[in-house]
């Protein structure tokens, strides 16, 4: 009984009686495939607590219900008090048998498929922000390209015009190009190899 292969349950019934037999199920935790309503046919995980609560549900109601449930080797058990009896005894002779230890599960094996979206989340982190960085580089780097080049044009122009000397244009160009090297150097991360 402890195999992963299903249990097949065949309910003939009221249908007050076929919810009170799939609610009891829900309240229990035992997941269950329905197949049909009517008559109320059902597959369930095959283990032995799933055939303990089921065994249980189903005496409650002995008197008012016919069918049959079939273990996962094909053994199929009336749903009468001969069938129940049988059944019982399986389920002792299971339990009263040597059985492999369960597996313990590592706690953090439920928090996996977090951890992978985490690691997505980063993942999609570590590309997006080179991309926003060098986006905002390129808007800084243009914009003082483009100041410079309006400082540039409007003093050739007062040249131009005699507004002012030669000397001073000169000066001018000098202290900017020491800007556009400082520029370079902080903010675009362009460093001397000697350091």
């Amino acid at each position: 009984m402890s195999t992963p292969y299903p249990i097949k349950l065949e309910v003939v019934a009221e249908q007050e009686i076929r919810d009170f037999i799939k609610l009891t199920l829900v309240n229990a935790s035992i997941p269950f495939n329905l197949l049909t309503d009517e008559p109320l046919k059902l597959e369930l995980p095959a283990n032995v607590a799933t055939v303990s609560i089921l065994l249980n549900i189903l005496r409650s109601k002995k008197k008012m219900i016919k069918g049959h449930l079939t273990l996962p080797d094909g053994r199929m058990f009336d749903l009468d008090e001969e069938g129940f009896e049988k059944l019982n005894l399986e389920l002792i002779k299971v339990l009263s048998t040597p059985q492999q230890p369960a597996q313990p599960v590592n706690w953090w094996a439920y928090f996996i498929p977090e951890i992978k979206d985490f690691f997505k989340e980063i993942n999609s982190l570590v590309r997006w922000y080179p991309r926003a960085i060098g986006g905002g580089k390129r808007v800084v780097t243009r914009n003082f390209v483009f100041l410079i080049l309006v400082v540039v044009v409007g003093t050739g122009f007062l040249v131009w015009e005699e507004r002012i000397s030669g000397d001073a244009f000169v000066f001018l160009i000098g202290i900017l190009l020491g800007y556009v090297f400082a520029f370079l150097q902080r903010f675009l991360g362009i460093t001397t190899g000697g350091q």
